[in-house]
C-alpha cells in the first residue's frame, strides 16, 4: 500500500497561474501534480541536480527556477 503525504507551501499566485498555463491544467492541484511527475521522470534531471549543487553554494536559483523567476519579475 502506498503512503500519501499532504504537503503545503507558499507560492505567488502569478507563478501558479503560469504553471497552470504551461501545463494546460485547469486546477492548481493538477498542475502541481503534473509538474512534480515531470520533474521526477525528466531525463535531464541529473544535469539539473548538478547545476543546483553548484548554484546552491553560490546562493542562486537553479536554472529551471531562475528562468521562471525572471519571467515573473519581468511582468
Amino acid at each position: 500500500m502506498e503512503k500519501y503525504l499532504i504537503v503545503q507551501t507558499r507560492l505567488p499566485k502569478n507563478m501558479l497561474d503560469d504553471l497552470k498555463e504551461a501545463t494546460g491544467k485547469k486546477t492548481v492541484k493538477e498542475a502541481l501534480y503534473q509538474a512534480v511527475i515531470h520533474y521526477i521522470e525528466c531525463h535531464n534531471i541529473e544535469r539539473i541536480r548538478e547545476i543546483h549543487k553548484v548554484n546552491k553554494k553560490r546562493g542562486r536559483f537553479p536554472v529551471h527556477l531562475a528562468k521562471l523567476m525572471a519571467s515573473i519579475e519581468s511582468k
